[in-house]
Parts: C-alpha cells; structure tokens; sequence
C-alpha cells in the first residue's frame, strides 16, 4: 500500500466532522475557524523509549493520544482538532485496522477532528498534535497562591505496577490484578469531563505524566511558591496497597494522567461535590506556602529521607 492509499483507507474517514473545520485532510494544510483561545500541544511516543516493543497496535493507538489529551485537560480546555504524524517500519493492514480502532474510540468519545498530519518510513514513532479551545479561564503551572489547597484526582501508583507486570509477568499475581494495573498503565482516561467541572473553582493545574512530585515542583517553580504534601493522604487502591508499595513510588510513578491542582479553601465543598457527582476521587494532599519547592510531612512531622526519581525522557523500557 503506497502513502496516499494508507492516508485515504485509515485516516480520512471519520465518523463525523466538525462545523470548525472549513478543510481537512486532503491539502496541504487543514483550514480551522475557531471562534475562541487556542491551546496547543504536541508529543511524540518511541518504540523502547515511551511503549514496549510487544504493545498491541490498539492499545498504542489508544494510548498514544490519550496522553495529548491529558494535556489539553490540565488546561481545563476541550480538545477540537488533532494531527497525526506516524513513522512506520513497514505497513500492515491489519496492524494500522487496529491501531486508528484504538485512537478513534478517543476521537469519537471527545468530538475531536483528526485533521491532518504525515506519514513516512522508519523505526516505529507515533507524534500527536491536538488543538484545543476555550472560551473561559485557561489553568495554568503560575496560578497557584498561598493558602490555596492541593488535590490529586483519581488514585497514584497503579501505572507503575502496571509496567512492572508487563516488564516482569510475577506468576504469583492474581490475573484480574494483573489485568487492573495494565488497563490502568495502557489506558489512561484523560479528565477531560472532569477538568471543565472543575475549571470555576481551581488556580493551577497540571496532569501527572513525569511522576506527581515532578508535576508539584513544576507548579511550585512556576508559581513561585512552596508545596507542602501531606503523604498520608496520598490516595492509593485497594490492589496497590495489598502489595505494600509505599509513598515513593506513588510520588514518582509517571503515565498516570490524572490531575493535580490547586484550589482557594472556600471551594473545597464545590470541589468535594462534583468528586461525588462524578464518582472520581479528588482527594484533598497539602497546602500552597510562601517560599520555594516541595517538602513532605507525616504525622505533623516534615520528611526529609524520601528517595523520588522523576521520568528521564532520555531512559528507556
């Protein structure tokens, strides 16, 4: 199958299109009519470096934008339009079926047009570009303010596992266990839903991609302030604490894509009811200081002795 066949088989044909869109794909460039701010992000995924080699075409598909989505989330905007630039050793048909199944699941889910992007050949690579917009408050890493509350959504901790059983395969686990913690690392669910809830009552926001402690130095460094992390409320599952991994890894296990955010007090109850309406833990882990960087306490007592890592983008599986 030569470029052009690949483009018109798996990428053009979507299930809808959006008013916004005045041209997609089929020119040189996408033609867009937005009526509001833009926001845009852009990620590239490499085969041993962000995916293991035996990952299945759908779940990369999948995975591979739901992690640009994630991105769009934590500005607390809705994500529009999406390009796709893919480097592909060679082409199969039944491998490209399965991978635009695993991203179209997204696409469709969160009204995203996928508008363009570039195919060649080489070592497997997978760059997403998504768009999105907002017509209100844009969150960003500098908003945060002294006195403010910090909150994490969902629970940490479980994509790490997650990889350790697809790296490590222990037979002693239990197979649902098993399968809970690889859904948790190869699907992540972006808050998009759940950021625009949230948007009214938040300051700074971020998602976790590097590892929580990395995302709250981030905010920390933008905004100017100090982070201090309560590590007894660092919220965990059920499976994660059965199997005793403690507060490090749940501080630095990256590809969670959750949220973590700050928030003035008096919106703390505001905040409290959508996690409820949702049926999403937003849990409540410390409190925005004057001063500079991160530190952790426990029993009242600030910690000192925690061994984190952050994600180091040139590592590898």
């Amino acid at each position: 199958m030569k470029e052009f066949e690949l483009i018109e088989k798996y990428f053009k044909n979507q299930s809808f299109s959006r008013s916004d869109v005045l041209k997609g794909i089929g020119d040189d460039c996408a033609v867009l009519n937005p009526s509001s701010k833009i926001v845009v992000s852009t990620d590239t995924l490499v085969e041993g470096t962000h995916f293991l080699k035996n990952i299945t075409p759908y779940d990369l598909g999948y995975k591979s934008l739901a992690v640009n989505l994630s991105d769009i989330a934590a500005m607390c905007c809705n994500p529009s339009w999406a390009l796709l630039s893919i480097t592909l050793p060679n082409i199969s048909e039944m491998w490209m079926r399965d991978f635009c199944a695993g991203y179209k699941v997204l696409l469709e889910q969160h009204n995203v047009q996928l508008v363009g992007g570039d195919t060649t050949k080489g070592p497997l690579s997978i760059t997403w570009t998504v768009m999105g917009s907002s017509q209100n408050k844009i969150a960003l890493r500098s908003s945060a303010k002294v006195d403010e509350l910090v909150f994490v959504t969902g629970n940490i901790g479980d994509s790490f596992v997650g990889l350790e059983v697809l790296l490590n395969h222990p037979t002693e686990m239990q197979e649902e266990v098993k399968d809970y913690f690889i859904r948790k690392h190869l699907h992540p669910v972006p808050r998009i839903d759940l950021a625009q809830k949230l948007r009214t009552f938040i300051s700074a926001c971020i998602d976790v991609s590097d590892g929580l402690y990395s995302e709250l130095s981030h905010i920390a460094e933008k905004s100017n302030k100090h982070i201090c992390i309560d590590i007894e409320k660092l919220p965990t599952s059920k499976n994660y604490k059965k199997l005793g991994y403690g507060e490090e890894i749940a501080l630095s296990s990256g590809e969670e894509y959750e949220l973590c955010f700050t928030a003035p007090k008096e919106n703390f109850q505001e905040i409290q009811k959508i996690s409820k309406i949702t049926n999403i833990n937003i849990s409540c882990i410390g409190t925005v200081c004057e001063g500079k960087g991160v530190s952790f306490k426990k029993d009242e007592k600030e910690i000192k002795s925690l061994n984190l890592k952050t994600y180091e983008h040139f590592s590898s599986y």
